[in-house]
């Protein structure tokens, strides 16, 4: 499953969980290497060979993200094609826990207001924002 981004838009009520990632290098098979600017986004990341499937992968990169347990509706997604490999968003609630950030992942983590996902200006992947809204325009939110 290393062709897979798989993240998940966390919802609880009117507010969704983000994360602040950190500023990196990313290196990806036959494109050129970039840095990865310091943003907030939503938990997840690339698929390891060990991933089953983009659900596995989203399910792991969240619990070494922010060690929250979390429930998701594998109907309840968005697929992009992307740069080679491809871009899954799932819904997602969170479970019974307490987060934790792993410093070596992100910065920060924390609940916002629903409508950060449409403020332009707010520090945010626009692919992300662009995806979320997708999704939620999708599922009729």
């Amino acid at each position: 499953m290393e062709n897979i981004d798989a993240r998940v838009l966390i919802l609880d009520s009117n507010r969704v969980l983000l994360v602040l990632e950190k500023k990196k290098p990313v290196d990806i098979s036959g494109k050129e290497s970039f840095t990865k600017q310091s943003r907030w986004g939503m938990p997840g990341g690339r698929g390891e060979p060990d991933d089953k499937d983009e659900i596995d992968t989203a399910l792991r990169e969240v619990k070494e993200e922010i060690h929250l347990p979390i429930y998701v509706d594998e109907r309840r997604r968005l697929e992009k094609q992307a740069d080679g490999y491809i871009r899954v968003l799932f819904i997602g609630e969170p479970g019974e826990g307490i987060i934790k950030i792993n410093p070596e992942e992100i910065l920060d983590c924390r609940w916002f207001p629903l409508g950060v996902l449409y403020d332009e200006s707010f520090n945010m992947y626009s692919g992300h924002r662009q995806m979320a809204q997708e999704l939620l325009r999708k599922l009729g939110k």
